[in-house]
């Protein structure tokens, strides 16, 4: 049996040791098998196609498997009218959008997972689960707010790229290595390990002042353009529609505005969290005082929480109104921070000290 030394590619036969340096050798088939010093084969990494394709059936799927088990516990709680009278009603639209949102959120981080470009797999993956959504509706002849025809599409892109960028992030892509080199003679090492002459410490990272006003310009105008944006839709649409169906449309469409204005304060910094918090705070004043002023009315949506109307909760509404936008601008830039790293120059210590 033939053995090769794995240090000095030597030759032996039924030998443990090898007989000029001392270690183990290992069995091949062949003399020539031991000059066979190429590069292992690795898998093929996950397509921007294949991800798609894999995301979208898990989202499709999640999605009907959960409305099923909905309809079930509807239907175990009572007949089909009030199964029926469910889903038309308001608290029906916000448990659908719910449950496309989780299924869609879940999905596409899967999809993302070991993509180089997950913010891509993500936009595209959502619009296409939308697409999907409306035209089993326009197929099956089922009632559809004007409204879902061009608002969702945007929300399911704008949670899918979120998504499919954390997956991306959490199971980043295999480097590219460059092949080693093979060694030339007896003893040579193929591997070594180069320091830096002198260690290197980051710059100080200043405030993004400009990132943050932008953050705030974006969340605040978000949230109060967005019903100008329900308006036109429905009056380009024919005004039909149901008006708590479209009030939680917009609401969606505030909510993505708000995360989109801290991921913008949040992206290439380290401190990405804390950026997205200030701006959530600026936005949020703003948020409160406006309305207060007689601007501009309350969220439908803050008020249904609250158990009323808009006219009798609008302080209340208006603090959940605030709250909503300081959490989803803190959320937002630690998801900017995440999913856009910083990438800032480094000095070496000598440099720094003088």
């Amino acid at each position: 049996m033939i053995r090769v030394c794995p240090r000095c590619y030597g030759l032996s036969q039924n030998t443990f040791l090898c007989q000029r340096c001392g270690t183990q050798t290992h069995e091949v088939q062949s003399p020539g098998a031991a000059e066979q010093t190429g590069p292992p084969v690795l898998p093929d990494p996950p397509t921007i196609a294949g991800g798609i394709l894999v995301g979208l059936l898990v989202a499709q799927g999640a999605t009907y498997a959960l409305r099923h088990l909905t309809i079930a516990c509807l239907l175990w709680q009572g007949d089909a009218a009030a199964n029926s009278a469910f889903w038309t009603s308001f608290t029906g639209t916000v448990v659908n959008q719910s449950i496309q949102a989780v299924a869609l959120f879940a999905a596409a981080i899967f999809a993302g997972a070991g993509q180089s470009r997950p913010l891509i797999v993500g936009l595209v993956l959502g619009a296409l689960n939308a697409v999907f959504f409306i035209m089993f509706q326009v197929v099956f002849r089922q009632p559809i707010d004007p409204l879902i025809h061009y608002g969702q599409p945007f929300v399911h892109a704008a949670l899918g790229a979120i998504a499919a960028s954390i997956g991306g992030r959490i199971w980043q892509p295999a480097p590219a290595l460059p092949a080693l080199a093979a060694a030339t003679g007896p003893g040579e090492e193929v591997l070594s390990i180069i320091l830096p002459d002198q260690p290197e410490i980051l710059a100080l990272e200043p405030f993004p002042w400009v990132r943050v006003i932008l953050g705030m310009v974006i969340a605040v105008g978000g949230t109060f353009g967005a019903r100008w944006i329900r308006d036109f839709v429905v009056i380009a649409g024919g005004g039909s529609g149901h008006e708590m169906q479209s009030n939680f449309i917009t609401w969606e469409i505030t909510a993505v505005a708000q995360v989109v204005g801290g991921i913008l304060a949040g992206a290439n910094s380290r401190n990405g969290a804390i950026y997205g918090f200030w701006t959530g705070i600026f936005a949020a004043g703003l948020v409160i005082v406006i309305p207060a002023l007689g601007a501009s009315p309350t969220s439908e949506v803050s008020a249904w929480l609250l158990g009323s109307s808009s006219a009798e909760s609008r302080p209340a509404a208006l603090i959940v109104q605030g709250m909503q936008t300081l959490i989803l601008g803190f959320l937002g830039g630690w998801l900017g921070a995440l999913i856009l790293p910083a990438h800032w120059p480094s000095r070496s210590l000598n440099s720094a000290i003088r």
